[in-house]
């Protein structure tokens, strides 16, 4: 049995290793391309980080300054509408988007200073809503909110729609799709310049570029090349319930906790904050603490009906912003991890600025500070 699958007729393949949002949005560009892709995932397409998601789009809640990271979540926010119809049109699965709106809770007088000056330097679109106006529109919140900042355009998604789309979408571009199985390795055709992956079944896949978005799991494998990039894993952990009546319309957000009404009537509570390595748990303690939060923000919460439970590991990084770019020292190598929750968010612009950026075409000047490089002091090689 030939265990090499090679593309080497092909004058252009690319092989994208992990496929959570992020690789299916990668892999989904180069497929409308007309460029073969192949695509590994060590469990199941968009099962990992993508599980741990609410589906929120939090452009504004998620960055709280006017800086690269903030305008790399707008640009990507932008085009996400889009984004969604060309895929929603392709694939004929629906990914729910809802433009419900985001307000951010403030409980703390120090907090409530914080946003107010730090939403003066965003755009017009932050709207500060006093505990009057918030109480009014929201009478089942709790008594302790002091106000909050309303954001009409951060919205979300069903983020197993969209990984359900995307999955579609990329059977139909004929894209090899291998799952269950992890790449362990590289292979080389000189020194410096990588082709391919070695797979832990023992095949190979060779291919004109690789791309990494392994999420949590990218650090492990570029271990293979000597290289030690600092994305460590966070635990994700949400819980979903059917309360007893309609509390809220909006997606109600603070710094530990997030509650994330849907259209079926239920609502999904997410907190992404547990650094507890690789090892997936949901504790009777955590989820305790989860939902003792989010009841002080909902009261109405306490008597919901329990419908689920489930964790994810999201992708970090010490600075907070995502990797983007090749590493030096390496040909035909582009690493795409690191976006923690943003993940669904930046899946337009990831996509479209990593392919971009392989097929030698303009991207915005501020994707040079996502570079892999940045942690030059941190990436150690061999």
């Amino acid at each position: 049995m030939n265990n090499e699958l090679s593309f080497a007729s092909i004058p252009e393949s690319v092989l994208v290793i992990g496929g959570g949002i992020i690789g299916c949005s990668i892999a989904y560009e180069f497929a409308k391309r007309g460029i073969q892709v192949s695509i590994v995932e060590r469990g199941q397409i968009g099962h990992e980080a993508t599980s741990a998601a609410a589906g929120i789009l939090a452009a504004h809640a998620d960055s709280i300054v006017s800086d690269e990271f903030w305008q790399l979540l707008k640009d990507s926010q932008n085009m996400f509408q889009d984004w969604k119809h060309q895929l929603e049109t392709f694939s004929d699965v629906h990914i729910n988007y809802e433009e419900r709106g985001i307000i951010r809770l403030c409980y703390e007088e120090k907090e409530e200073l914080w946003l107010r000056q730090k939403i003066a330097t965003l755009s017009s679109d932050s709207v500060w809503r006093s505990k009057d106006e918030l109480t009014h529109e929201i009478p089942t919140i709790g008594e302790h909110v002091l106000g909050g900042v309303e954001w009409a355009s951060d919205h979300q998604v069903n983020p197993h729609q969209l990984a359900l789309a995307l999955r579609v979408a990329l059977q139909k571009y004929n894209v090899k799709i291998f799952e269950g199985v992890e790449a362990t390795s590289f292979t080389t055709s000189s020194p410096r310049t990588i082709d391919g992956a070695r797979l832990a079944d023992g095949r190979t896949i060779k291919a004109n570029h690789v791309v990494i978005a392994g999420g949590a799991w990218t650090g492990n494998l570029l271990k293979s090349l000597g290289w030690t990039l600092p994305i460590h894993p966070v635990q994700g952990q949400c819980y979903q319930v059917r309360p007893k009546i309609s509390l809220t319309s909006r997606i109600l957000y603070t710094q530990n906790c997030h509650i994330v009404p849907k259209s079926d009537g239920t609502v999904i509570v997410g907190q992404p904050q547990q650094h507890s390595g690789f090892e997936k748990k949901l504790t009777i303690e955590s989820i305790t603490s989860l939902h003792d939060q989010a009841v002080s923000i909902l009261p109405g919460l306490k008597d919901a009906e329990f419908i689920r439970s489930w964790v994810g590991l999201q992708p970090a990084t010490p600075d907070g912003w995502p990797i983007l770019g090749q590493m030096v020292g390496y040909g035909g190598l582009t690493i795409a991890s690191g976006h923690f929750k943003t993940g669904i968010l930046l899946a337009p612009i990831t996509g479209k600025a990593v392919v971009a950026s392989i097929l030698n075409e303009p991207v915005p000047a501020y994707c040079a500070r996502f570079s892999p490089n940045r942690f030059e002091a941190t990436v150690l090689r061999k």
